[in-house]
């Protein structure tokens, strides 16, 4: 997953002193720039803001780093991390915003770069998943997906775990039958034959991995909807169903 590590310790005590200062100056208009002013002043390393908006608390801002999410007050010289919850309705108001902001048209995918993995009846309600094919929980997640009923499943393979996943992807997806060997491998354990050479899928696996990080991607496995809604990590069967 994402990690703000590259810039944390920095950040902690840079904003440290901005804790020590806060109380004596002059609480700043609200405004998206200015927060992004002081932010990057603050923290030079910090990535690239993508998005800064009110966050559903009075006088909170939410800062968008891709899939990320943090937040600040008015001045953007206190930050906070973490997940901000709804408790009445037990709603993750930050994957919510998240979700929303990276929400893509199903048929915007480039489904010719994913394998079809399962399809069960005539395959009408689809959906995209993102998976490693060294990741556990997606294999966890695999035995699940093949439980469902008249569904298309597009999976878009991603070496996320080191060059073992980008040896396997390869492998996968020069295969003569990808998604045989994708279901031999996620559900029997059966591992993928060594590509030979020859195979053109590395500019596929590329294409991937630009998507994931256009989309906000960060692990494994990450599901779409045609509704566009999504899901992270292996979440239970009905979870998924209830999207359809």
């Amino acid at each position: 997953m994402f990690t703000f590590s590259p810039w944390r310790n920095l950040a902690a005590s840079t904003l440290s002193a901005a804790f020590l200062t806060f109380g004596l100056t002059t609480p700043a208009q609200a405004d998206p720039q200015t927060i992004r002013s002081t932010l990057r002043q603050l923290i030079p390393s910090m990535p690239q803001i993508d998005d800064v908006a009110p966050s559903p608390v009075a006088g909170l801002w939410q800062v968008r780093i891709g899939g990320t999410m943090i937040y600040t007050d008015a001045s953007g010289s206190l930050l906070l991390e973490g997940q901000l919850t709804d408790m009445r309705t037990r709603t993750n108001l930050t994957q919510e915003a998240i979700n929303k902001a990276l929400a893509v048209p199903f048929d915007s995918l480039p489904l010719q770069d994913a394998v079809i993995t399962h399809q069960e009846g005539r395959g009408e309600r689809r959906i995209a998943v993102f998976a490693d094919p060294n990741c556990g929980f997606c294999k966890r997640f695999e035995v699940d997906l093949h439980k469902l009923t008249n569904v298309r499943v597009y999976t878009f393979m991603l070496p996320f775990l080191g060059q073992k996943s980008a040896d396997d992807v390869r492998s996968i997806m020069c295969a003569g039958d990808p998604s045989a060997v994708w279901r031999q491998w996620m559900l029997n354990g059966v591992a993928p034959q060594p590509n030979q050479g020859g195979c053109q899928a590395a500019a596929a696996i590329e294409r991937n991995l630009a998507l994931a990080r256009r989309l906000g991607i960060t692990g494994t496995p990450t599901t779409l909807f045609v509704s566009q809604q999504r899901l992270s990590g292996a979440v239970p069967l009905d979870q998924v169903q209830s999207r359809l």
